[in-house]
């Protein structure tokens, strides 16, 4: 990394961005361009912004994991977006026996197997 990794480790990728250009804050539109022109080039980063915010939101809702097929399809999703294949096609599934009919899971779970 040219800049030496100096980045906030606590923040999420958006954030990171965000704070770049923060020089910039008064052209929303420039700034909105700029970042869907980030992500266009890099593809991942669109996935992983806010890919630390959606833990935090299914670590609280934990209560839901004995019964909620979508709960798992949120889980399988972070876990693709970081690369873990082995512990999505496990969510996905949880999801599936949990709601057969769950389209979304259905479909992932065909194409990480695929």
């Amino acid at each position: 990394c040219p800049e030496g990794r100096k980045l906030f480790p606590g923040m999420s990728v958006l954030k990171n961005l965000m704070l770049g250009a923060y020089v910039h804050r008064r052209d929303r539109k420039g700034n909105a361009k700029l970042l869907d022109e980030v992500f266009d080039m890099f593809p991942i980063l669109r996935e992983k912004k806010d890919l630390d915010g959606a833990r935090k939101i299914l670590s609280g809702l934990n209560d839901l994991s004995s019964h909620s097929a979508e709960f798992h399809y949120q889980h399988a999703m972070c876990h693709m977006a970081e690369g873990d294949r082995k512990a999505a096609v496990a969510a996905l599934d949880r999801a599936v026996k949990l709601d057969p009919g769950h389209t979304n899971a259905l479909f992932q779970l065909g194409h990480a197997n695929d």
